[in-house]
């Protein structure tokens, strides 16, 4: 397992999350997963979730990120711009899709960050 499964975000940069209190807590198991400043609340229903959720739920938070990171030190216009940017095919996924959901509301794709990620994540726990 990769050794930064269990990183945690530090939280004294994060704002407090205080809705995630409101969250059906009766009806979810909820944890959060965290890399550098990415910060996911995931609840899944008691009767579904499994340890393992957590932990594959984390490595693709890794994943992700690592890939997004790369992929804007090869393209920093991507992070800097406040309007769509084109990116090609070759792309990895979470930039494509962020750069449609810019495309679509008339911003740079890093608006979009926390919405693909949620997306992206919530995907791939429901079809596992």
């Amino acid at each position: 397992m990769n050794s930064n499964a269990h990183h945690r975000p530090d939280f004294r940069s994060i704002e407090p999350r205080f809705y995630r209190r409101e969250m059906g807590l009766d009806r979810f198991h909820s944890f959060v997963i965290g890399y550098k400043d990415s910060d996911l609340w995931i609840g899944i229903d008691r009767d579904h979730f499994r340890d393992e959720i957590a932990f594959f739920a984390q490595e693709e938070l890794l994943k992700i990120r690592n890939e997004l990171e790369q992929y804007i030190l090869e393209n920093p216009l991507f992070a800097a711009s406040f309007s769509p940017v084109e990116v090609p095919t070759s792309a990895p996924p979470i930039a494509r899709i962020m750069a449609s959901a810019a495309q679509r509301a008339g911003t740079g794709p890093m608006a979009a960050v926390a919405g693909a990620f949620s997306e992206w994540i919530g995907t791939l726990i429901r079809e596992a």
